[in-house]
């Protein structure tokens, strides 16, 4: 299938099923472990303005492959993090969750790990939590930090501590969204 692939690229660059063609043979480069290829592939295919519906199968993939190409994992955790903050579709949303999880910015292991507790995969935010840096708990942070701490508390068998922690929270008016969070536990 590759070989059959590279040469249409080859020999039709312009043709109507080029794009297409490229887009297959991104995924199966991606899918061999050869990651570089792939990634300019995904980059000719999907960076265009004109996105046919078909597209959309690909831009998950393209995202994917660019986590594991140094220079490019910028573009695969802003597209999840695109698909954290949009999607409607929560199967979608956890997954992305759990790919952000892995970035090195510490923005995206919070959104991650306050995500995947409102999955209910606490278990899992809660590796996220722990490998938190503590100077990025700044003072705008308090909340949403007690608030992870607290979920984290309650599903690691420690359910007295994390109530007392939600339940202070719940009472802090300075606590937002996230002293209302606490309160619908």
């Amino acid at each position: 299938a590759v070989a059959c692939l590279e040469r249409v690229v080859e020999t039709h660059p312009t043709g109507p099923w080029v794009r297409m063609a490229r887009a297959e043979l991104a995924a199966l480069y991606s899918k061999a472990a050869r990651y570089e290829p792939a990634a300019a592939l995904y980059e000719l295919v999907l960076g265009t303005e004109f996105r046919p519906w078909w597209l959309a199968r690909y831009e998950w993939s393209a995202a994917e492959n660019a986590l594991v190409v140094p220079d490019r994992s910028d573009s695969g955790f802003a597209y999840f993090r695109g698909i954290l903050e949009t999607s409607a579709y929560n199967p979608r949303r956890h997954d992305a969750a759990l790919r952000l999880g892995q970035s090195a910015n510490p923005d995206d292991r919070w959104s991650a790990a306050a995500a995947l507790i409102r999955f209910g995969s606490v278990k899992t935010a809660a590796t996220l939590v722990e490998a938190l840096e503590p100077h990025a708990v700044t003072p705008e942070r308090v909340a949403e930090w007690n608030y992870l701490q607290g979920r984290v508390l309650m599903a690691g068998g420690e359910a007295a501590s994390g109530r007392e922690l939600l339940t202070r929270l719940s009472t802090d008016p300075q606590a937002g969204s996230w002293g209302r969070s606490a309160t619908a536990q």
